[in-house]
C-alpha cells in the first residue's frame, strides 16, 4: 500500500513531536482507530478533517497533501 503524501507527512510530524496516535486522536476528538487508518494509508481524511490536521500540525501537513492526482493517458 502506497501512502499519500499527507499520510507520510502526518506520520513524520507525529514522530518529530513524539506524539502517539492516541494523543493525536484525543487532541482532535477522534477515535484512535481513525487516526491509525489515516497514518497507515487505509483511509484519507474528509476535507473538514484535513483542515483540522493542518491546524493541529501548524501547516506541516497541508490540506492539499491528501490529494492524489492520477495521470490520464491520452488516447490516440
Amino acid at each position: 500500500m502506497t501512502l499519500t503524501k499527507g499520510a507520510q507527512l502526518f506520520r513524520d510530524w507525529m514522530q518529530r513531536e513524539k506524539l502517539s496516535q492516541r494523543e493525536v486522536a484525543q487532541s482532535l476528538g477522534w477515535d484512535s482507530t481513525y487516526v491509525s487508518a489515516i497514518v497507515n494509508g487505509r483511509r484519507r481524511p474528509q476535507l473538514n478533517n484535513a483542515f483540522k490536521i493542518q491546524e493541529l500540525t501548524k501547516s506541516n501537513v497541508p490540506v492539499d497533501s491528501w490529494i492524489q492526482l492520477k495521470k490520464i493517458r491520452a488516447s490516440k
